[in-house]
């Protein structure tokens, strides 16, 4: 699980830009491990209310946990920043003080969650910030077309040899499944060598990106 808490960026930007009031209502649309919500929460009294939100229920249960000493109430809910309008129907409420959604990835779901969101270790090609979801990313590169794959990779990933690296999983998925995150990057590392230098952007982080959205 996550064994050190989660540091947060920009959180006195963030405080700055939401201007916390001791009663408010505030909602995490992405609460992730808890960093921007413990910050948030610590400037609320017992009127103050935190609405937390995250589809991953290991990172929600960790900050449910995390957050359980805050002075204010908090409402920890399983569900997509999306859905932030039923949710406050379904809480009664019509209106809040301030929102926060921080996109991305966190640092726990590319290094720590074992769902081969990183090309840098070899793990499962899962990809599901949701585990409960069905479909992986495996299932994806294993069983769309080329013409899908292809259309994933230039919309999601902005990859200008979208088509070359859809045919090469093509063809390599003819021999054996691609179901492990290294399989992937060094099939696409293959067609496309790293330039020389500590700098250089792997090959495979286009092709991660588009599948990772």
């Amino acid at each position: 699980m996550l064994e050190h808490p989660h540091e947060p960026v920009l959180v006195r930007e963030v405080l700055s830009a939401l201007e916390v009031k001791p009663g408010g209502v505030y909602v995490d649309g992405t609460v992730g491990p808890g960093g921007h919500s413990v910050e948030i929460g610590k400037r609320l009294n017992r009127e103050g209310l935190l609405i937390c939100l995250d589809v991953d229920p290991k990172v929600l249960s960790y900050a449910e946990k995390r957050l359980s000493s805050l002075p204010c109430q908090v409402h920890m809910i399983k569900e997509n920043y999306s859905r932030l309008g039923d949710v406050l129907v379904d809480l009664s409420l019509d209106c809040v003080d301030g929102i926060l959604v921080d996109l991305g990835m966190s640092s726990y779901q590319l290094e720590r969650s074992g769902r081969g969101f990183s090309f840098s270790k070899d793990e499962p090609l899962d990809m599901r910030m949701n585990p409960e979801n069905r479909v992986t990313a495996a299932d994806l590169i294993n069983g769309l077309s080329l013409g899908d794959l292809e259309y994933i990779l230039r919309t999601y990933g902005e990859e200008k040899r979208a088509r070359t690296i859809a045919r090469a999983i093509v063809e390599s998925r003819k021999k054996r499944p691609i179901t492990r995150s290294s399989q992937l990057a060094d099939l696409v590392e293959a067609l496309y060598p790293r330039k020389p230098g500590k700098s250089a952007r792997h090959p495979a982080t286009k092709t991660f990106q588009a599948l990772r959205i």
